[in-house]
């Protein structure tokens, strides 16, 4: 079969409205698709897109722009036509679907010159220097890689699989825990009306403009191209996008970890369905449209792994806003100066910031590599995290890219609602630290201020906070902090020192209720057990109760 000719005769909405298209089944979805894909589709394999009589309607190439295209796919064809665009184009994605024709018609007529919403107000300025030099040094590979770990684990993420569904149950938990104590904070599971696999939404309301909307966001879904049971088949996307999500996670990490209040409302956004045509994220972003939410900038991090190119980062700037864009980069030039920037395009709709834009919004993507120098392991089983380097050196560059665009977007409205006033004398700021076995961190000033681990007992001695920073510094003390004493003494000690802003042995992170120092990623700290008495140092996973933490007033 050969497809008819479309043409670039423009219809009024009101003759849209009566149109109805012989030969046209109501079942399948309509998709935009650039025009290069179309006619390799055509040459090749021809009965992937639907062929229809359009003579009744309008003249010659009717729906189609210069550089894009309408066309309809049967439910059945829609993995077939993802697989032909990834083996023949070298594409991820490179469809969009839409919810009728109408959309998708419109969307075309657009092309790539899609207005802002007239309800949206874009406030671009770079001011919170202070909170964002605080927070970037709390940025962790190990929590990093530990999601990534956790994501690959599934036998796929795929939109149509029970461990496509399991996987986004898993983000939203996690995210929860990592919200946890956060009262301005809510995780849902946003559900889809014609695939399985839900996307995850957290919110964190604003506490000055909650109207205001930033979203960070990526896909959650995997899926093995080369396979012709995807449902079943093994798709581990460390890279596609499990790297991605794990971006946003460290970023939400360090965030709920300090006490960051937003004066704005913030988004974390795990989309389903991207690698079948953008279809979690098209939802998402059609509703809130639908809604006027005045969404005033989206950050895609799809891919951030493999480190690929030259540039460090790679700014899109197709289906893009040229000055989001220009704002992000100008946000790594201040935050980041040790990374390089580049530009480059994906000459498709390659991700979900694609679905943004074309609602109307002003997105940016901040890419891995030049597309022709990206991994190219993706969309298969060896997209792994041993075949992109083993590391999560380059993902943490995007990680803290978004730290500072979340914060600089949202803006710091000062200190955490959700505690009480630090500067208060007892106000709960500061808190117990108990580990799995009962015990609490403490300091024995008897014995020159000592950190040790003993019975509870609510004192001031065992009375601690953490900083933004990762710094955790006693109630007894507070211009001390605690300090992991180098490894490579031998002394294996934790200890009290002055705070010093430069001493990475004095910043701690809570990984998977693990005290693990920013120095020596490999340390957590440890209370050696009763046998040793109440001594507390730093050692290495030992997976026991002895270097479970938790915070508790």
């Amino acid at each position: 079969m050969k497809l008819l000719p479309l043409s670039r005769v423009f219809l009024s909405s009101a003759l849209l409205a009566t149109i109805s298209i012989p030969g046209w089944a109501d079942d399948g979805f309509w998709i935009t698709i650039d025009k290069e894909t179309r006619e390799k589709i055509r040459a090749e394999m021809p009965f992937l897109l639907e062929d229809v009589d359009l003579s009744s309607v309008a003249t010659d190439e009717a729906f189609s722009s210069s550089s894009s295209t309408v066309a309809k796919v049967s439910e059945k064809k829609i993995d077939a036509l993802s697989q032909f665009i990834h083996l023949r184009m070298k594409r991820c994605g490179g469809f969009i679907v839409h919810d009728d024709f109408q959309q998708a018609l419109s969307l075309v007529k657009q092309n790539e010159n899609t207005p802002l919403n007239s309800f949206v107000k874009p406030d671009y300025t770079i001011d919170q220097g202070e909170v964002v030099t605080a927070l970037i040094p709390s940025v962790q590979e190990s929590s990093l890689k530990e999601t990534i770990n956790n994501l690959t684990r599934f036998n796929n993420r795929y939109y149509q699989s029970d461990t496509g569904v399991e996987a986004a149950s898993w983000i939203k938990s996690h995210w929860e825990q990592l919200a946890k104590g956060r009262e301005k904070v809510s995780v849902e599971l946003v559900k889809h009306s014609q695939w399985k696999q839900p996307s995850v939404v957290l919110t964190w309301k604003g506490s000055e403009s909650p109207d205001e909307v930033v979203v960070v966001g990526g896909h959650l879904d995997s899926i093995n191209q080369g396979s012709g049971d995807k449902v079943r088949a093994k798709a581990p996307g460390a890279d596609d996008n499990a790297s991605g999500i794990a971006s946003i996670t460290e970023t939400m990490r360090v965030l709920f970890a300090s006490d960051f209040n937003p004066k704005r409302t913030i988004k974390f956004m795990g989309y389903a369905a991207e690698e079948v045509g953008l279809r979690g994220s098209g939802d998402i972003a059609t509703r809130h449209k639908q809604g006027n939410t005045n969404v005033i900038g989206v950050m895609q991090l799809d891919m951030t792994l493999f480190n690929g190119s030259r540039a460090d980062v790679v700014f899109m700037q197709d289906n893009t806003s040229n000055e989001l864009t220009q704002f992000t980069a100008k946000l790594a030039e201040t935050y980041l100066p040790e990374i390089s920037v580049g530009y480059g395009r994906c000459g498709y709709a390659c991700s979900d910031h694609a679905s943004w834009h074309r609602n109307g919004y002003p997105a940016v993507m901040p890419f891995e590599a030049q597309m022709r120098e990206s991994n190219n392991n993706i969309h298969t089983t060896r997209d792994t995290l041993e075949s992109a380097g083993g590391n999560g050196l380059h993902a943490i560059k995007f990680a803290k890219l978004a730290t500072a665009f979340a914060v600089e977007l949202a803006k710091s409205a000062g200190g955490n609602p959700d505690t009480p006033d630090p500067t208060t004398p007892d106000d709960g700021s500061y808190r117990t630290l108990k580990n799995g076995k009962g015990f609490c961190l403490g300091v024995n000033k008897q014995s020159g201020n000592r950190i040790t681990a003993s019975k509870c007992n609510n004192s001031a001695n065992q009375k601690w906070k953490m900083d933004g920073a990762g710094r955790i510094h006693p109630k007894a003390d507070e211009k001390q902090c605690l300090v992991m004493k180098s490894w490579f003494t031998g002394a294996n000690m934790a200890q009290l020192n002055a705070c010093k802003t430069t001493d990475n042995t004095q910043r701690w992170a809570l990984v998977g209720g693990k005290l693990q120092n920013a120095e020596h990623t490999k340390f957590y700290l440890t209370h050696f057990g009763e046998k040793y008495g109440d001594w507390i140092g730093v050692w290495h996973d030992l997976s026991n109760d002895y270097q479970q933490w938790q915070w508790s007033n």
